[in-house]
């Protein structure tokens, strides 16, 4: 299973709300002692503890975000066209690895995602065909894995919408999940607030 950390993203609501350019993905999260990550890390680390041959998708200018995913052990996809929106970083990604089992795409910006969903999440994929995603309450969340079938459709998107048309039309094996952090992103000052390690 191929994972795809997402991470080549403006932030520019985040920006908005702090009056700053400051990257809501380098910013600093509320844990105890000596042990603040940031954003980015934080969501990364859980990525690549549960599929540690993972790759991540940024912009060539996200010289500190890339830092960060080396550092992790990231295999680092640097994409022009992420800019124009999350369906072209999907599509870099999986061209780039086009002989997986399938594909697991995790936010950059949602710290509350553990490893141990992650992994869950992956072993579901039981054949080519599947589709897996986390529910909580009736809504699905992030992240979702895809089956080697999915190769052309993954490969086709473009905008900004991701993959959300595909899983409005597919059929989905549901892991239900025990609580919202599969919803759960960093949009504002506010939502940093929220974070505990673990939760």
């Amino acid at each position: 299973m191929q994972g795809i950390l997402l991470a080549a993203g403006f932030g520019r609501r985040f920006q908005e709300g702090v009056g700053s350019e400051q990257d809501k993905l380098l910013a600093l999260l509320p844990q105890p002692g000596d042990t603040r990550q940031t954003v980015l890390w934080q969501s990364a680390n859980a990525l690549i503890t549960a599929l540690p041959n993972s790759m991540a998708v940024i912009q060539p200018q996200q010289i500190e975000r890339k830092k960060i995913l080396q550092d992790l052990g990231f295999v680092i996809i640097e994409s022009t066209n992420a800019a124009h929106g999350m369906g072209y970083a999907i599509s870099d990604a999986v061209r780039a690895s086009p002989n997986v089992c399938g594909w697991l795409v995790a936010l950059a910006d949602m710290p509350w995602v553990t490893a141990e969903l992650i992994k869950i999440i992956s072993e579901r994929i039981t054949d080519q065909h599947s589709i897996v995603a986390p529910s909580f309450n009736g809504k699905r969340g992030q992240p979702v894995a895809f089956g080697a079938a999915w190769f052309e459709q993954l490969n086709a998107l473009r905008g900004d919408t991701g993959a959300r048309e595909l899983l409005q039309t597919s059929v989905i094996d549901w892991v239900d999940w025990h609580d919202d952090s599969i919803h759960r992103d960093v949009d504002s000052q506010q939502d940093l607030s929220k974070f505990k390690a673990g939760s």
